[in-house]
């Protein structure tokens, strides 16, 4: 049983859309498109952000803080343009945008790692 749950885990954290579009599928007929595909974004954002991390990894060994830098410098300031637009910050909701715009840089950054890793790999055994 712990080696399925293994084997899951590693096909989840290899290949994340497979859990996004598995969520999407299961939750549609409950919520309809919109909120299936917001819920699905919630749940497998955690699987976009282990993929990243592995990925960083792969093409490069050293210990990569910069994009995570630069992740937090866009979130502090997003809530201070909120701060400044709105003047108070509901905390629910704000945690809720910010997990989702992390949702969308981790899921760009798959996208960017994935084809930059398979070009840097493919052409160093040139």
């Amino acid at each position: 049983m712990s080696s399925l749950i293994a084997f899951l885990l590693a096909l989840f954290i290899f290949a994340p859309f497979l859990p996004f579009f598995a969520i999407f599928l299961a939750a549609k007929p409950f919520f309809g498109a919109e909120g299936s595909v917001k819920l699905a974004a919630d749940c497998s954002s955690v699987f976009f952000m282990l993929s990243v991390h592995f990925l960083l990894r792969e093409i490069w060994p050293n210990p990569f803080l910069f994009p995570a830098g630069i992740f937090l410098l866009f979130i502090s300031g997003g809530i201070y343009v909120y701060l400044k637009w709105n003047g108070e910050i509901p905390l629910g909701k704000l945690l809720r945008k910010i997990w989702r715009f992390g949702f969308l840089v981790f899921f760009a950054a798959y996208v960017l790692l994935v084809f930059f890793g398979l070009l840097y790999k493919g052409t160093a055994y040139i």
